[in-house]
């Protein structure tokens, strides 16, 4: 990443110890993890997957996905140290190294992930087309892109109202700018799935706790209407690199 992003879009160990402390952060880690792993269930073609996590911070969405998804082997990719330094005993089978999202190692661009996932990821980053090619070459053949974004719309709106305001965002994300990059690198998008509905989403920053199973059930309730996509301040988009 370069000098503009390590200022201003990079979470330090704050970041990891207010994932603990906050309800609204730990909330969100959850529902993305559970997501990612709804994503995985449905389009993906193996139960016991290898998965690269991208953007890991501390780690705590890619070790919860690990064990919904029952998955062979997870690797986190974290840029700050202090954020991997603050990570607890993960799960056996993950592990968090550090490097650049946007230029890994080779070893790890050898085409045998079955699932990438950049998870609140993209909007940090200044020329996010990078992150798709470097997950492109780390998939196989069939395996899946996974990313979460916030709806610009509520994003802008909590800002202004100081509920992010420790948060710095690059590109606004839309169905259409995943779309646009994933068929520029390569890849097939095939889902878009709107999460978070907005009147459950701010409970949590009033300390009123939300069942992440509650949550699921009720996105889902709300998507079948239809007519209420904008109503949702999380975004999930789903693409596959052609086998």
């Amino acid at each position: 990443m370069n000098k503009k992003n390590e200022e201003d879009g990079v979470m330090f160990k704050d970041y990891a110890l207010d994932r603990v402390k906050k309800p609204h952060l730990s909330f969100r880690f959850k529902l993305r993890a559970h997501n990612a792993n709804w994503a995985l269930k449905k389009f993906g073609q193996t139960d016991s997957p290898r998965i690269l996590d991208l953007g890991s911070a501390d780690g705590l969405t890619m070790d919860l996905l690990h064990n919904l998804s029952n998955a062979h082997q997870s690797v986190g990719i974290e840029y700050t140290q202090e954020l991997i330094d603050s990570c607890g005993k993960l799960s056996s089978g993950c592990r968090l190294e550090q490097g650049d999202v946007t230029n890994l190692k080779r070893e790890y661009l050898n085409g045998e992930f079955n699932l990438v996932t950049a998870l609140a990821l993209l909007e940090h980053i200044s020329d996010p087309s990078l992150v798709f090619q470097q997950a492109y070459k780390a998939l196989e053949p069939s395996g899946l892109f996974v990313a979460s974004c916030p709806n610009p719309f509520w994003d802008k709106l909590s800002g202004l109202v100081g509920l992010h305001k420790e948060e710095f965002h690059n590109t606004d994300f839309r169905w259409n700018l995943f779309c646009e990059l994933s068929e520029k690198n390569g890849f097939e998008p095939i889902k878009y799935k709107p999460f978070m509905f907005v009147p459950y989403a701010f409970l949590p920053y009033l300390k009123m706790p939300v069942s992440v199973k509650f949550a699921g059930i009720l996105d889902s309730i709300i998507l079948n209407l239809k007519l209420f996509n904008f109503t949702f301040v999380n975004q999930l988009f789903i693409a596959r690199k052609p086998s």
